[in-house]
């Protein structure tokens, strides 16, 4: 079987893009318009990449960080994500 279609790797992609849907779904909500200036670069190991248009963003994720992750772990039922680092 070729390794794209190894169904291993496709449910590790799967859950990784639909926790990516959700802390994209909790930025939203938690900034409203400004979310559209953050991206959900990666996800690895229990940790969440996002890259911010400005300083300031980066440090409001920081700051959002405890309540961000529970709100997280509300929507997908899982703790998955144990950390976000916000860079610029």
């Amino acid at each position: 079987m070729p390794s794209s279609l190894n169904r291993g790797d496709t449910a590790s992609r799967v859950t990784t893009a639909l926790l990516a849907d959700a802390v994209a779904r909790c930025l939203q909500e938690r900034f409203g318009d400004l979310a559209e200036q953050m991206t959900v670069r990666r996800i690895k190991q229990g940790t969440v990449y996002v890259q911010c248009s400005s300083a300031v963003l980066a440090e409001e994720i920081r700051l959002a960080e405890p309540n961000l992750l529970q709100e997280i772990t509300e929507r997908t039922g899982s703790d998955h994500v144990e950390r976000i680092v916000a860079t610029v």
